[in-house]
């Protein structure tokens, strides 16, 4: 009997401990969507988000392979490479505006009719998005879409077949 009043008492204690977020910059990655915007011409503007469990939501608005919302699951460890990606280009440090609207990050020349990227990362303790226009020069966005795309197989889930 002593035994067990020792095992509920310390169950009590340990319920009653507190857990806090991982710090700023480490935080648990919760979902990763990348979106695209249109352009003057027949770019697909789709969202897909992705989650932990390899599965995605996909949302593809306009000249897309499929329209309306569709789900699926994705090649089992395609969640852990799109988190490594993230980090390979330093995601968290990139500016959240990557368009002419910020000169320091996308100084010109100025392209234009090009599309937008958007890429937008829960964490376990807060959120980061990025607003990327394809004509700014951003090496590290352009890969991260890039292998991102390859993720989620865009060229069969999303580009639309002609």
């Amino acid at each position: 009997m002593r035994a067990f009043l020792i095992a509920i008492a310390a169950f009590a204690v340990a319920s009653c401990a507190t857990t806090t977020d991982p710090a700023p910059g480490t935080g648990e990655v919760r979902s990763i969507m990348l979106g695209e915007e249109p352009c003057f011409g027949f770019c697909p503007v789709y969202e897909i988000t992705l989650t932990p469990d390899d599965g995605y939501v996909l949302n593809g608005r306009q000249h897309t392979a499929t329209q309306g919302e569709s789900r699926g699951m994705l090649p089992e460890g395609s969640f852990a490479r799109a988190v490594a990606a993230l980090e390979t280009a330093g995601f968290r440090s990139l500016p959240s505006d990557l368009t002419y609207n910020n000169a320091a990050a996308c100084p010109g020349p100025h392209v234009s009719d090009m599309p937008y990227t958007n890429v937008v990362v829960e964490y376990a303790n807060g959120s980061h998005a990025v607003h990327h226009y394809h004509g700014c020069s951003a090496p590290e966005m352009r890969q991260l879409r890039e292998t991102l795309r390859e993720i989620v197989d865009y060229n069969t889930r999303i580009r639309p077949r002609n």
